[in-house]
């Protein structure tokens, strides 16, 4: 039998109506042959999440923001606190009067650091803590020296002689009042709060807070705008951290404390 020259094996020709049902079936349809009821949701779900996922306080729910929020509130009462008590108890005085070159630098590098505070790389462990401490001592140091010249310029104005333990007990007093009011009324405020923190609310309560120093003395008419400057400062800076202001992280709470200096600065979101 001579065999076969340039054979070639021809495939089978497909039938017309099976060419076009593969014609109709999809990729799409074909990838989710294997797949088990229901991975798409699961799927969905993992798409979701990782996209959520982020360590920024901002991104965060409400519920969590309250959470850290009252912390860094805690610290920074207890920074500014602490501050007072130094204060008190005269360790900056015998120090106090230094030469006014000095005292310059002290003030410009104390609201230097306080603005520094919005970088991230400062609200990090441990360099919030150590920032946290130097503004705790900055601020004795310089509200000390302010109380000294205070007292000396009222020694020379005034012919009665005025006690330096009872001016600075006053001034002590008033300050831990407002620190006090400001605060623990924000503090009630978040615990209450079950949304987003709305600005008119902090305008009216604020304002009907520095009300009260009024209805007892009209000479309190300066602690009553402290008051409210201070507390309306403190609670829109606290919601502008909340939107993503500073860029703050979950575990930045020290950062966050020390941020809220800055908003007495610069109240503003910028």
């Amino acid at each position: 039998m001579e065999p076969l020259r340039n054979s070639q094996v021809c495939p089978t020709p497909l039938v017309k109506d099976q060419q076009e049902l593969l014609n109709t079936i999809k990729p799409s349809s074909l990838n989710q042959v294997n797949q088990p009821a229901g991975s798409e949701n699961y799927q969905s779900i993992d798409i979701e999440s990782n996209q959520n996922c982020s360590d920024l306080l901002k991104d965060q729910s409400f519920i969590f923001k309250k959470y850290v929020g009252l912390k860094a509130l805690l610290l920074y009462f207890i920074q500014h606190f602490i501050a007072q008590m130094l204060i008190l108890s005269n360790i900056f005085f015998d120090k106090s009067n230094i030469e006014q070159g000095v005292s310059t630098f002290l003030i410009f590098t104390y609201f230097g650091i306080i603005i520094m505070t919005r970088f991230q790389s400062l609200q990090k462990v441990p360099k919030s803590y150590i920032i946290f401490v130097i503004i705790l001592i900055l601020e004795a140091q310089i509200f000390s020296q302010q109380l000294e010249v205070m007292n000396q310029q009222i020694s020379e104005i005034s012919p009665i002689q005025i006690d330096k333990d009872n001016l600075i007990l006053n001034d002590v007093g008033y300050q831990c009042f407002i620190l006090f009011l400001e605060t623990s009324t924000l503090i009630i405020y978040l615990l209450r709060q079950k949304e987003d923190l709305k600005l008119k609310n902090f305008f009216i309560i604020y304002g009907i807070i520095s009300i009260v120093p009024l209805l007892l003395s009209s000479q309190f008419a300066y602690i009553s705008i402290i008051i409210f400057y201070r507390g309306f400062a403190l609670s829109l800076t606290i919601q502008q951290q909340f939107k993503g202001r500073f860029s703050l992280k979950i575990n930045s709470i020290f950062g966050m404390a020390n941020s809220l200096n800055l908003g007495f600065l610069i109240p503003c979101n910028c």
